[in-house]
């Protein structure tokens, strides 16, 4: 019994240190895929920029797939990107990222915020609390972000990572160094562009959405108090038929005078996108920017 005891001791003071040392690896060379360096970029322009008044924020498809460059070579308005990747991960890191981005006194100055979001027709973000703005376990869960099998076929197979890059001066998602397997005919995936064009989605759950919804007008009238907000559901290829009481459920939960709703136009053709349903390549972008750029000046948001 004392034997099978020291035995155990003497693997745990073994093996213990190896794990935290592999703990501490896994958190400091965590892959981000680039996301702390975005926001590094887009807070050194904003800190040095005394004229956005206009914000897009959202998750990925609003990162790949609205454009404020674009948005401000056809308006007068100073549009800024700030969406990110799964939305934060949790909507507690997204909002923080916000308010760190731009200041109480630039806030005040927002007067228009197009806010993308995937999860009108997903399920609403799992919001997970446990990790940081890039995906990281935190440190506190003593938990890796990945095996160490998987550490080891990653170092030893040379996996190559996505990495995410935007331009300083608007916040955009930069195509330049990124593969687009659905469009580009240099990285092609035939298999790939079969599994897209059939993919569909469904309505996201009311409940949940509504939820979701409420949390984010919260945010904005507490910190963007003089801000008109644009709902936009993004374009996506095989979107569902959003049906009467969906339709109602939207336009009764932005039903404010500063609020206000678009359902934009399916993708027609995975040509227009990059590597998934809801990632538009630059010409998708481009189609999609230019849909949104009409709303607000039909509706005379510019």
């Amino acid at each position: 019994m004392v034997k099978d005891k020291n035995i155990f001791i003497k693997t745990a003071f073994i093996f213990l240190p190896m794990y935290i040392i592999f703990l501490i690896d896994d958190f400091y060379n965590f892959d981000d895929h680039g996301v702390f360096q975005i926001i590094e970029t887009r807070t050194e322009y904003i800190e040095q920029s005394e004229n956005i008044n206009s914000i897009i924020i959202g998750g990925s498809n609003a990162l790949w797939g609205i454009s404020a460059d674009q948005l401000n070579s056809l308006s007068d308005n100073q549009f800024y990107n700030l969406s990110m990747h799964s939305n934060g991960v949790n909507y507690k890191n997204y909002f923080e990222y916000i308010l760190k981005s731009v200041e109480p006194i630039q806030a005040q100055n927002i007067d228009l915020i197009i806010w993308s979001t995937i999860h009108t027709y997903l399920d609403p973000p799992y919001n997970d609390f446990d990790r940081d703005i890039a995906g990281r376990l935190r440190q506190s869960k003593l938990i890796p972000n990945q095996s160490i099998l998987s550490k080891i076929y990653k170092t030893f197979t040379n996996q190559e990572s996505l990495h995410f890059e935007v331009s300083p001066s608007s916040g955009d998602f930069l195509f330049r160094n990124f593969k687009c397997p659905l469009s580009d005919k240099r990285y092609l995936d035939r298999d790939l562009i079969d599994k897209i064009s059939n993919e569909t989605y469904q309505f996201a759950p009311l409940g949940p959405l509504e939820n979701q919804i409420k949390t984010y007008k919260i945010f904005f009238k507490k910190y963007f108090p003089n801000s008109k907000i644009v709902y936009v559901v993004p374009s996506i290829i095989n979107p569902p038929e959003i049906l009467p009481n969906q339709l109602k459920f939207l336009y009764d939960n932005f039903k404010e005078e500063n609020f206000s709703v678009l359902i934009q136009q399916p993708i027609q053709d995975v040509k227009y996108l990059c590597e998934s349903s809801h990632h538009p390549n630059a010409e998708g972008r481009k189609i999609r920017t230019t849909e949104i750029y009409e709303f607000l000046k039909t509706n005379r948001f510019l």
